[in-house]
């Protein structure tokens, strides 16, 4: 499944899809302008680079919750005009999503109808994302490309490639520990690396105490947020649709076959590891139990959508790309959505599909053990 090098065809596909989706974002770029997180990320980095506090209160936006890194960073575009600013932005969290993925699907014209279904579906989970401005698109092509990193034995690179996705946002954490067992040197001294450098980096610009401070007022803005933001969680899903008995234990359910799973896979698969079924299932995971999910977020998983692919049988790939297609159409604005719940124009379908899948990944993970189990067992009986 992994695509170990790019050939120039590969390239002109990851180029053509970023041109492709930048394409059809730009009218409405240049007619609606800024919105609430690209406001945020604007105001984050301007009061960074003016001396402020990039994580107070806003005039604008919402409250920034980034790394001084990225604060640093995005002065890039917040100091160009409101139309190239979301042009290049979206270039980049598009082309970051493409060059991921492709570390481990490989595109040309002999995909399989099944694969461009897929595809299509991708692309227009990351055409919700984008009308946002959100981050996502390029944390998780980030996360793919670490992880890619590390199936090619590339330790160190992978380490610090992941502790650069941290740096920007906590979510490929979730894949950064478990991949410290089996333990590697390299891949650990990367990863410690990486996230000292991208922590200290920050000090060529602010000062060693100024740095340490923003870091300091970051965290805090993190978890008083967390504190308010239930959105399309799991749990927050069932309790607007007045499951009120069933929310808390679906949630510690769901958590602990996560834990036992995730975590569980990493010991018992030590040669053919299921990288596709466990990075679906850890994204899965992250949106149905995280109490900051809402329907931009969902493009997390859309990469998953051609990782799982290759891995099943026809009549499987069938059903779960109509399903991811179907998950995908029915946000958009196409007709009047369905599956909807008026208290804050939350979507339904989004959780609910992204529980499908987590069901599949986790049914797949864990027959995965089963078969594990049998063929310890079937070689033992044959040397004893």
């Amino acid at each position: 499944m992994l695509t170990k090098t790019k050939t120039p065809t590969q390239w002109a596909w990851i180029t053509g899809l970023t041109l492709w989706s930048v394409a059809f974002l730009l009218p409405f770029f240049w007619k609606k302008g800024l919105g609430v997180v690209s406001k945020t990320f604007m105001e984050g980095s301007l009061r960074f680079w003016s001396g402020g506090n990039p994580y107070a209160t806003p005039e604008i936006g919402d409250v920034f919750h980034y790394s001084p890194l990225f604060a640093a960073f995005y002065g890039i575009f917040a100091y160009a005009s409101h139309q190239i600013h979301l042009t290049l932005w979206a270039a980049l969290n598009s082309f970051v999503l493409c060059f991921g993925i492709n570390q481990w699907v490989k595109w040309d014209k002999k995909m399989g109808f099944w694969l461009w279904l897929a595809l299509a579906a991708m692309l227009m989970e990351l055409d919700i994302s984008q009308r946002y401005h959100q981050a996502n698109a390029l944390i998780i092509g980030i996360t793919l490309w670490g992880m890619a990193l590390y199936k090619e034995k590339n330790f160190f690179a992978a380490g610090v490639i992941l502790a650069l996705g941290i740096n920007i946002k906590i979510i490929p954490i979730l894949f950064a520990l478990p991949l410290l067992w089996p333990l590697n040197r390299n891949y650990i001294l990367g990863l410690l690396s990486g996230l000292f450098l991208f922590f200290i980096l920050p000090i060529l610009f602010v000062g060693w105490e100024r740095n340490l401070y923003l870091h300091q007022q970051q965290f805090a803005a993190i978890f008083s947020d967390l504190e308010h933001r239930k959105m399309l969680d799991i749990k927050n899903v069932l309790l607007r649709l007045e499951y009120d008995r069933i929310a808390e234990p679906v949630q510690i359910a769901i958590t602990g076959i996560f834990v036992w799973v995730f975590c569980l896979s990493r010991f018992i698969f030590k040669n053919n590891f299921p990288w596709a079924s466990w990075i679906s299932f850890g994204v899965a995971s992250c949106l149905l139990l995280s109490p900051r999910t809402e329907s931009p977020t969902f493009v997390l998983l859309a990469p998953c959508y051609l990782l799982l692919m290759p891995e099943k049988s026809v009549s499987e790939k069938s059903i779960t790309a109509i399903a991811f297609f179907f998950i995908s159409i029915v946000f958009t604005a196409v007709w009047d959505p369905f599956f909807h719940l008026s208290i804050q124009n939350n979507y339904v379908s989004k959780v609910m599909g992204t529980f499908l899948i987590w069901a599949l990944c986790a049914g797949q993970l864990i027959w995965g053990f089963i078969q594990t189990r049998r063929e310890t067992t079937r070689l033992i009986e044959i040397h004893a």
